[in-house]
Order: structure tokens, then C-alpha cells, then sequence
């Protein structure tokens, strides 16, 4: 019986997902050069900077692992979005901060097309050209 539990498991779940990705968890206990780091070479060099980074090593006890790699996106950018598109929570944190968005432009827009396109704009992942809409708006003289 256990070894068909396992075939089954296994047909599921065929690889491990951890593998390649422990340095998510933590950052400070795994050698960013080993094999067992999925990472290509400019962002293994990254992660070594960030598992030596004591400022970094500081704030890993105080923060959740979401903050955590939030906080390390100022410095890291590319590192930081690695990691956090492989939490089990960016789901979760894009509806939340949907709510959010809903939340605080319903007190602010008064009526339903202005809380749409607000809504629109906060909950994209693709940043407004404001100088290209701006530049095609015509500045209105007074009489």
C-alpha cells in the first residue's frame, strides 16, 4: 500500500517545488553558489550581497517573509519580484490590496466611472504614462 500511495503522490506532485527556491524561505542559511539555488548568475550574486547584508540579516527576525522581500525590493528589484512570485500569498496580497484601493477611492469618488477607472489605474501592473496623457490635454484659457 505504500509504495501506490507514493506512485499516486508522485504522479501528482512529480517534482518537489522547494527545490531551487529554499533561499526564499531563508535568505541567511543557504549558499547562494550551490546548485540547489535556481538562480541565474547575476541574481545569485544578488542573493549572496542580500545572505551577507546585516542591516538585511536585522530586519529578517522582525519582519513576515512578504515584508521581508518587499523590503528588500528597494535594493534588489529583480531578486525581490523572484521571490515573491514564487510565495503562496501574492494572490491573496493582490486582493487585499484591491480591497484597499476599493476602500479608499469609494470615499473619495462619487460616482461609479470615476471609481471604475480610479480602480483601473490603482489595481494595474502597468504604470500610467501620465506625460503622454497630460501632453494630450489642452490647457483651457479663461475668456
Amino acid at each position: 500500500m505504500d509504495t501506490f500511495l507514493k506512485k499516486k503522490f508522485d504522479d501528482y506532485f512529480p517534482e518537489d517545488p522547494r527545490d531551487g527556491h529554499m533561499w526564499i524561505l531563508d535568505p541567511f542559511s543557504v549558499d547562494p553558489t550551490e546548485e540547489d539555488v535556481a538562480l541565474p548568475s547575476h541574481l545569485e550574486s544578488q542573493l549572496l550581497e542580500v545572505s551577507t547584508d546585516s542591516t538585511l540579516k536585522l530586519q529578517w527576525g522582525k519582519l513576515d517573509l512578504g515584508s521581508f522581500w518587499i523590503a528588500v525590493s528597494k535594493e534588489y528589484p529583480c531578486l525581490a519580484l523572484r521571490a515573491v512570485k514564487h510565495l503562496p500569498f501574492t494572490t491573496t496580497y493582490l486582493c487585499e490590496s484591491g480591497f484597499s484601493s476599493v476602500a479608499t477611492t469609494k470615499t473619495k469618488a462619487p460616482d461609479r466611472a470615476t471609481l471604475e477607472a480610479t480602480l483601473r489605474v490603482n489595481l494595474s501592473p502597468i504604470p500610467p504614462r501620465l506625460d503622454l496623457i497630460v501632453s494630450e490635454r489642452q490647457v483651457q484659457v479663461s475668456h
